[in-house]
């Protein structure tokens, strides 16, 4: 289910809009008992026990995901029903109880599991529109398709061509949602993980003078970056997180999960980045 959320203006005022939507993904009809249509069922306390298999394979629960106004969601619900006809009343008493069902999530996303070089990207630096050389950054990812909780391993090899300074080099673990109602869209994004390199500890981090770059000098170029990853070298630490959503793409909305990697510069500079996405399954 989602609930899309946008705003109008009309005569100076706003107005909000909500759209609700919903799908059924699974919907398993099963009758428990009879009774005469005459005597019903007589006045006593009664179990009906029952069990049904789930349709494999079937997405996995997902938590209410607020975002824009909106919320996303998905979730199962078991709901029992008795049908009481009579001469001056008929209708139904139900009881709804909400279930949480771990189940496999589509493959949308590439399933190798990894590990994973994202090809190194040298990226044009730039302050205030005047240049001052590239920046070649590459990574590895240890796996793509994780657990709801756990750790991944990423490395990445930086080489800075330019007169601009590294702050620091974030790896992050994002996850994003998005849903929408026409051209309305809501998104929802949060950080699952982070760590924050200290350019100290990054070979190839430190910005050249103005001489080295007249003179055409490199730290890492793409090559250096291709052979430093394949040879085990770089900067590598470990992402940990517990109790992720899953990965999902649906129809209403979808939960996409993706590691990057961003090299921080100060203000005015471009911030060269890459990044990867992967899957998080609870059935990997």
């Amino acid at each position: 289910r989602t609930c899309t959320h946008w705003t109008t203006d009309s005569n100076g005022h706003r107005n909000h809009h909500r759209k609700y939507q919903r799908r059924d993904i699974v919907n398993i009809p099963m009758d428990l008992a009879y009774f005469d249509k005459n005597e019903g069922m007589p006045v006593q306390k009664k179990i009906f026990p029952f069990r049904f298999v789930l349709p494999n394979p079937l997405p996995p629960t997902i938590d209410r995901m607020n975002g824009g106004g909106g919320w996303a969601e998905l979730t199962y619900k078991i709901n029992a029903s008795v049908t009481t006809p009579g001469l001056f009343w008929n209708g139904e008493v139900s009881y709804e109880q909400e279930i949480r069902v771990a189940g496999a999530t589509g493959n949308f996303l590439p399933q190798d599991p990894g590990p994973l070089m994202i090809e190194p990207d040298v990226i044009s630096v730039r302050t205030c529109c005047f240049g001052k050389g590239n920046m070649a950054l590459g990574g590895i990812v240890g796996k793509t398709v994780m657990d709801v909780s756990g750790d991944v391993s990423v490395r990445f090899v930086l080489g800075n061509n330019s007169t601009v300074p590294v702050d620091s080099v974030n790896v992050e673990f994002i996850a994003k949602a998005d849903w929408n109602y026409g051209h309305y869209c809501n998104h929802s994004c949060w950080g699952v993980a982070i760590h924050n390199a200290n350019t100290l500890e990054i070979k190839g981090a430190s910005e050249l003078s103005k001489e080295d770059k007249a003179l055409c000098k490199v730290n890492a170029d793409y090559n250096d970056v291709i052979n430093q990853l394949n040879a085990g070298e770089g900067y590598e630490t470990i992402l940990q997180y517990q109790g992720e959503r899953p990965s999902y793409q649906g129809e209403l909305f979808s939960l996409k999960h993706t590691v990057l990697m961003r090299a921080n510069t100060p203000w005015c500079s471009t911030t060269p980045e890459i990044s990867t996405l992967v899957n998080i399954s609870p059935s990997s």
